[in-house]
């Protein structure tokens, strides 16, 4: 029903409630919508003719792919620049003392969704099963071993 609404229609509904002189606000609606009618083509066409990006050669096309390309292996070198400190495993302790850390500030920060808590504790229970109880036996074993 909307969809069927005109200015027109419009018009007539204010002027019928008094909100509107009739005979002027009739004659500027009429002199606007001629106006507004020869005006959209031309402003709908004033930049077909302008250029908006250059054009590309192949040479052009390749050259940009190589750069891009060294940027990828040049932000890959920057890691091995970085020092011993990437290079280096952290040992299990520093992991679990990580995953806490990071643990602390999803809880404190975030709701976070089941499936991310379910992520953190597959952490948590991939990196307890990696480490072994020491026994009684190992700590003979470095007394005799002195």
């Amino acid at each position: 029903a909307w969809r069927n609404v005109t200015s027109t229609g419009i018009a007539n509904c204010f002027r019928h409630a008094g909100f509107c002189d009739v005979t002027t606000d009739t004659t500027q609606l009429q002199a606007d919508s001629g106006l507004i009618n020869n005006i959209d083509e031309d402003y709908l066409q004033i930049d077909d003719d302008l250029i908006t990006s250059e054009i590309q050669t192949d040479e052009d096309i390749v050259d940009n792919v190589i750069a891009s390309q060294q940027v990828e292996l040049d932000n890959d070198t920057d890691i091995d620049e970085l020092g011993d400190e990437f290079k280096t495993v952290p040992s299990i302790i520093k992991a679990r003392a990580a995953l806490r850390t990071l643990e602390r500030f999803y809880y404190t920060k975030y709701e976070g969704t089941d499936a991310e808590r379910k992520a953190l504790s597959l952490l948590e229970t991939s990196i307890n099963s990696n480490m072994k109880q020491s026994s009684i036996k190992d700590y003979f074993k470095k007394l005799n071993k002195n």
